[in-house]
């Protein structure tokens, strides 16, 4: 097999293998294309293909809202403690959102079964796979996270109870409390709302520094990680913790005061 400079694969050998590996070359082609082209026509939710530049925050109506962003509402107003939504945005950057996706199509081949995204503030049930959670960003203003194809960069996270890795919660106050960010000469303070994949979590254990958990196998050499921790923080509310990136899409942008 040799490959030209213009891209182009010669075959050399006896004719009966080179007819056997052109139907294999072919038959794999046709595969990845055919992966390539259903990924493109699945991937992507209609609120994100309609928005026509690759990166930025589309305006959201929180008077007259679509009923997911309804939901989403409802989760930040009901778990906050009070706090009351001045805006909503939702954050559409194609190239993050396919590099979020595509770590959803390889969760579900690991766990061998399809993924449902639970509703904003739907009821939590052993199996769920992907969830929306709170993730506040502190003192590093949400655009640095939103405009970056890293989104929520694991690089960059600080050691908490469960080791490092990025934090989610499942109730809107804790991030609001400790981590929101404040919007600079004002009261206001902004959140995220985020997609995030926990797959199959490793619950219960102490909060210590670690990394990702190895689920327990008869064959310690072929046991994989759990995809993410859950924890109970001693502040009462739970927690969720991924320790690689483009598991998380950081959906909504929530104004609050």
């Amino acid at each position: 097999v040799r490959t030209g400079a213009d891209g182009k694969i010669s075959l050399y050998g006896l004719v009966e293998n080179i007819r056997l590996a052109s139907s294999h070359i072919d038959r794999r082609a046709y595969q990845i294309l055919k992966l390539f082209f259903d990924h493109r026509r699945i991937a992507m939710p209609k609120w994100l293909k309609d928005y026509k530049p690759a990166i930025g925050l589309a305006n959201l109506d929180i008077l007259s809202p679509e009923p997911d962003v309804a939901k989403a509402m409802q989760f930040f107003e009901k778990t906050s403690m009070g706090k009351r939504v001045v805006s909503m945005k939702r954050v559409c950057h194609k190239y993050l959102w396919d590099k979020y996706w595509g770590n959803k199509q390889g969760l579900v081949k690991k766990l061998g079964r399809g993924i449902d995204l639970l509703e904003a503030g739907g009821k939590i049930k052993e199996g769920d796979a992907e969830l929306y959670l709170f993730h506040g960003t502190g003192n590093t203003a949400p655009e640095v996270i939103w405009q970056d194809e890293d989104g929520l960069d694991f690089k960059y996270a600080n050691p908490g109870l469960w080791g490092k890795g990025v934090y989610f919660a499942e109730e809107a106050w804790y991030s609001c409390q400790k981590f929101s960010y404040q919007v600079p000469g004002t009261q206001r303070r902004m959140l995220f709302i985020c997609r995030v994949l926990v797959g199959d979590p490793e619950e219960g254990i102490e909060p210590t520094v670690v990394i990702k958990p190895i689920k327990p196998s008869m064959n310690p050499k072929r046991g994989r990680p759990y995809d993410s921790v859950k924890g109970s923080h001693p502040d009462g509310v739970g927690v969720y913790i991924v320790y690689n990136n483009h598991l998380s899409y950081p959906e909504f942008l929530v104004e609050f005061e």
